[in-house]
C-alpha cells in the first residue's frame, strides 16, 4: 500500500499520516486481514530532517530509504539510482551465469558468447536506460528553457 502525503511540518505529517494508516487499519479488520509490520517499511520523500515514526498496533514501522514497488527501486529523492545499481548487479550476476556455463559446458568460443549476452541482457538494460532517458531529457530540456532566459 502506499500512502502519499504532503504536509509542511513534520507534526501535521505524523498526524496525518497516522490518520491514514489507522483508516487502513479499520478496512483491513472489517475485511479480516493482517498486515506483518515485520515486513512493512515506510518511505519519505521530504526535506524534513526529523522524520515522523508511523506505528500500526503500537509496533513501530521500519522506515527505509529505498523500497521496490512493482518491480521497480523508488529512492526518498526519486532518482534511479538505486534502480540503476540494482539493475548492474543483476545483469553482472546473469554475464557471469552465462559465461560458466557457456563456457565449459558448450564450448562457445567468445563470440558467441558476447553474441547471447548482447541478445539477452542488453534487453534488460536497455529498458533500464530507456526509463532514466525520459527524465534526463526533461531535466535536460529544463534547463535550456532556463539558460534562454538569462541574459547574456
Amino acid at each position: 500500500m502506499v500512502i502519499g502525503e504532503v504536509e509542511p511540518t513534520g507534526a501535521k505529517l505524523k498526524a496525518t499520516a497516522q490518520a491514514d494508516l489507522t483508516k487502513f487499519q479499520h478496512w483491513t479488520n472489517e475485511h479480516q486481514l493482517k498486515v506483518s509490520t515485520e515486513k512493512s517499511t515506510t518511505i519519505l520523500i521530504s526535506r524534513l530532517v526529523s522524520v515522523p515514526r508511523v506505528k500500526w498496533d503500537n509496533h513501530i514501522i521500519r522506515r527505509s530509504i529505498s523500497l521496490k514497488y512493482l518491480g521497480v527501486i523508488i529512492n526518498n529523492k526519486l532518482n534511479w539510482a538505486d534502480y540503476l545499481i540494482n539493475t548492474k548487479t543483476k545483469l553482472t550476476h546473469f554475464h557471469q551465469k552465462i559465461t560458466r556455463i557457456s563456457g565449459t559446458n558448450w564450448g562457445l568460443n567468445n563470440d558467441l558468447r558476447r553474441r547471447l549476452y548482447e541478445t539477452v541482457a542488453e534487453r534488460d538494460s536497455s529498458r533500464s536506460c530507456s526509463m532514466c532517458l525520459s527524465t534526463i531529457s526533461q531535466t535536460i530540456q529544463a534547463i535550456e528553457f532556463n539558460s534562454e532566459d538569462v541574459p547574456a
